[in-house]
């Protein structure tokens, strides 16, 4: 599989869904779903609910599991004919509601093809502490320290697209790189909505 193919697909992992069957107060079962699947289109929907600026398109549809990275961009705000800066944003799926948290910019990479090949240019196999460090040349994955919410947000998207690795989540909670921010950061962030710019 070529490497965008499999950065593809760690970004975008397919979740199933089934039913299970349940014992009824009565003389039978009753099947009923365990959980709809969580498609791109709801994560979209539920950033474009809260987000100030122009409606997202992102160029993935189907099906996202929670922790997945999308990268969406808007649509043109003046004529293609004139020179416009091109804002992507980039969202970290939280739950099966599509509850996401998400960044936005002109330097923002957007679609995920452009993530993907930024990601591509940044180290790989690095630690929490690597990011918050001035000498890592992995922009935009290291750490801002003027604004700690959005180096958490790209800590996550960073431990997404590396495969959720436990070098960065030594408790293997589902949330990397937390001894280095505050908690009231961290719950902020999961929280949902902008991370910051």
């Amino acid at each position: 599989m070529p490497t965008t193919g499999w950065l593809l697909a760690i970004a975008l992992l397919v979740t199933a869904c089934g039913s299970e069957t349940s014992p009824t107060s009565g003389s039978g079962t009753t099947t009923s779903p365990i959980a709809a699947e969580l498609t791109v289109e709801q994560v979209v929907a539920w950033v474009n609910a809260s987000f100030a600026g122009s409606p997202l398109v992102c160029d993935e549809t189907g099906a996202v599991a929670v922790g997945s990275v999308l990268a969406c961009g808007g649509p043109p705000t003046a004529p293609a004919s004139t020179s416009v800066d091109y804002a992507g944003t980039v969202i970290y799926v939280l739950d099966e509601t599509g509850r996401a948290v998400w960044t936005s910019g002109t330097d923002v990479p957007g679609p995920t093809a452009d993530l993907l090949r930024t990601y591509q240019r940044v180290p790989k196999g690095l630690f929490c502490r690597d990011l918050l460090t001035p000498e890592t040349d992995a922009f935009p994955f290291s750490g801002n320290s003027s604004n700690p919410r959005l180096a958490f947000f790209w800590s996550l998207v960073y431990w997404s697209l590396e495969g959720k690795p436990d070098r960065m989540d030594a408790d293997r909670n589902g949330i990397p790189c937390e001894t280095l921010y505050e908690p009231a950061v961290i719950d902020d962030v999961l929280a949902g909505g902008p991370a910051g710019e």
